[in-house]
């Protein structure tokens, strides 16, 4: 299925967790995913997966790349306004493309997850991706109806486990790109 993907991932977490007291540490992160959680629900997305320090989640059917994006846009106003912000800020990856679903696992530990190279794609962008930064495919940004808020031209990144480099775009603060 054709589907676009979204990564979120705190920034900092291994210093954040051996600094910060391990209660407070868990109760920001869960309050993080938590709201996360929720604003992915209301743009239309799934969550498919906690990663510990963050989510990945998945947006199906017609207007896919535009609800990821503007999820995207609302978790960067979140990880702007949270009043956790000062410990817990986030990168967000997206990307869209084929991807296969279904159930992972052994027989009574089966998960659902969603695989394929769209799904490394997204990982990647987040893990480039600063604090409060939202890095997309232009794929995605042309999918989703905003050529008009992309820069002329995207920046080129090596990705780990991607032969080439990748175009991407990157919007450092709330509706607005930056090359």
């Amino acid at each position: 299925a054709e589907m676009a993907v979204l990564f979120t991932d705190i920034r900092r977490s291994t210093e954040l967790a051996s600094t910060v007291p391990l209660r407070d540490w868990f109760e920001s992160i869960n309050r993080s995913l938590s709201d996360q959680s929720a604003v992915v629900r209301d743009n239309g997305g799934s969550v498919v997966k906690y990663t510990g320090d963050g989510l990945m989640a998945s947006f199906r059917g017609r207007g896919r790349a535009h609800r990821a994006l503007r999820c995207a846009i609302a978790l960067q106003e979140l990880d702007r306004t949270a009043d956790y912000r000062r410990t817990v800020r986030i990168g967000l990856g997206l990307a869209e493309g084929l991807v296969m679903t279904g159930l992972i696992g052994i027989p009574g530990r089966q998960q659902y997850d969603v695989i394929g190279a769209t799904v490394h794609l997204a990982a990647r962008l987040c893990g480039i991706a600063s604090e409060g930064e939202v890095v997309a495919t232009p794929r995605l940004v042309r999918a989703a109806g905003m050529t008009g808020s992309m820069p002329p031209a995207a920046r080129s990144v090596n990705l780990r486990g991607f032969a080439a480099p990748v175009d991407c775009v990157s919007f450092s603060q709330l509706n607005e790109p930056r090359p």
